[in-house]
């Protein structure tokens, strides 16, 4: 009789839980995962809504927030300004410190399938470069170039990336997802060249690359002991990426003789590489903390310093259109992240 009571809420359970299932398969987990001969196994089974042995039980739901603390590469050596000695300001010369952003997460999971999403922003990651420039002037490397005069230039380089996706996953073994979705990102810079003596004046680029594609990855866990666990995930991408570039020159009224600007957009093909390692440990059965290293790659995206060598002389009348295209190269962030974790 014992028994017969045991499977009936069992049974009941495994009807009203259907996360509660069979690794590799939608059905109830209940005929071949609970021991009935060991109580202490049913025990673990009505207290936690797994068995101890053969079923791929997991939470329902699952949220964390993280704290994002990343850099970015440089653009490469390309030569931005000249002056008589040689180059002055290049794409090399400016050095990203590491700023903070933040990700948000949830999932929604039912037998071995399941719903996620994930949003993340890294905002306002900055580096800048101040120098003298030799014989008060030189040449900007546009195409053709464009002579101007001053004796220093303060640059300021903005970076800022924004990504959402939804994605849709099967659990393929105890410990391991894989997952199939859509997803779109915006990355916006802006570069900033001021001069000041002995005319004042300024030079900007800025772009904006929107993508919208699809992804594909995984993730598993691959180490654990007691509370602490070590978790691997990946991800790899194709967008479509509509790309735009404006490139302006601005001086004050009095004696001015800079004021073009140049202006383009073009579709293009990015591709992404992402990978993320991190140790979790579980304060309890519902909350844990995890700190980890995460990595993006983007290749094909619009950056602002390439666009100078792009753009036709910008000493003209500001009415006047100057031509360019849209360039296109790589980049990746990089850096650290730490959060908490929520499951139920």
């Amino acid at each position: 009789m014992l028994k017969i009571t045991k499977l009936a809420l069992a049974s009941l359970l495994c009807l009203n839980a259907p996360i509660v299932a069979q690794a590799g398969s939608d059905e109830c987990c209940l005929p071949s995962c609970i021991d009935y001969s060991v109580l202490g196994g049913f025990d673990d089974f009505l207290d936690s809504g797994c068995t101890d042995g053969c079923c791929d039980c997991g939470p329902e739901w699952e949220f964390s927030a993280s704290l994002l603390y990343l850099t970015r590469s440089d653009t490469g050596d390309h030569t931005l300004v000249t002056d008589a000695n040689g180059p002055v300001v290049s794409g090399s010369d400016f050095d990203f410190d590491y700023s903070t952003g933040y990700e948000l997460s949830g999932k929604r999971t039912w037998c071995d399938n399941f719903i996620s999403t994930r949003f993340f922003a890294i905002d306002s990651l900055t580096a800048r470069d101040s120098t003298l420039i030799a014989g008060g002037g030189g040449v900007f490397n546009t195409t053709p170039v464009t002579p101007f005069g001053a004796d220093d230039v303060d640059s300021v380089y903005g970076s800022n990336l924004y990504s959402m996706e939804v994605n849709f996953g099967r659990v393929i073994a105890p410990e391991s997802e894989v997952f199939v979705g859509v997803r779109t990102m915006q990355l916006s810079e802006t570069m900033n060249l001021g001069f000041s003596t002995p005319d004042v004046f300024i030079v900007n680029s800025d772009v904006d690359n929107y993508l919208y594609g699809l992804q594909a990855g995984g993730n598993s866990t691959f180490f654990q002991t007691g509370r602490f666990s070590v978790e691997g995930a990946g991800a790899a991408g194709l967008y479509w990426n509509n790309a735009s570039s404006t490139v302006l020159a601005a001086q004050p009224p009095t004696g001015a003789t800079f004021g073009g600007t140049a202006g383009d957009s073009e579709d293009m093909v990015t591709f992404s590489l992402e990978a993320a390692l991190k140790g979790k440990y579980q304060i309890n059965r519902s909350v844990s903390l995890f700190a980890g290293y995460q990595l993006q790659f983007l290749s094909g995206v619009a950056l602002a310093p390439d666009q100078l060598g792009r753009t036709g002389n910008l000493a003209v009348l500001p009415t006047a259109p100057v031509a360019t295209t849209v360039d296109s190269s790589s980049l990746f962030y990089h850096g650290f992240n730490f959060g908490l974790e929520a499951t139920f």
